[in-house]
């Protein structure tokens, strides 16, 4: 019957190489930069893929800062292990789940939900799972690359769980409450 998880592997593998053509630095920088990420800041890069924003995050948070990278793919997490150590970032920490971060209550300042919201089944349960981790004063940029800006605005601020800050071109901002 062979590997189940193969596929998903084959998948990662040949979506990371693909991005590897389509995400350059300088709009990397420019893009975290936008959602908000500063010095000493705790971020959850949330669906990190095989971490091309979670790098760039690090940097820019420092030693002071920390960023964790969630993805559901454990490939996913060892290729950004691998590459935050080839970097000398001390500062990433990997998870792989499919929803729950397993991080304490109110201890992230910024999540990046970067071009993965449309991809996600459990949409309302991730979304609890990012209020419950954002400090009271947090914000969650969401880049809406596959999908329709439109219709996530309602969906992330159902329940009055978040609120719209502000829509910058492809990145909306969001503040708790």
């Amino acid at each position: 019957m062979g590997d189940p998880g193969l596929a998903a592997r084959i998948g990662f593998r040949l979506m990371a190489w693909t991005m590897s053509f389509t995400r350059r630095g300088h709009i990397l920088g420019e893009r975290l930069h936008r959602s908000g990420v500063q010095r000493g800041q705790v971020v959850l890069d949330y669906a990190c893929g095989p971490g091309y924003y979670t790098i760039p995050a690090a940097r820019l948070v420092g030693s002071g800062g920390k960023v964790y990278a969630l993805d559901i793919q454990p490939a996913a997490a060892a290729m950004v292990a691998a590459r935050a150590k080839a970097a000398g970032l001390d500062n990433v920490v990997t998870i792989t789940s499919d929803r729950d971060t397993g991080l304490p209550p109110a201890s992230v300042d910024l999540v990046l939900l970067y071009d993965a919201i449309a991809g996600i089944a459990d949409k309302r349960g991730v979304l609890d799972e990012l209020d419950r981790v954002l400090r009271p004063d947090g914000t969650l940029a969401v880049w809406v690359e596959h999908g329709d800006p439109a219709q996530t605005v309602p969906l992330v601020t159902a329940n009055s769980r978040f609120s719209l800050r502000h829509r910058d071109d492809d990145i909306l901002t969001f503040t708790r409450g």
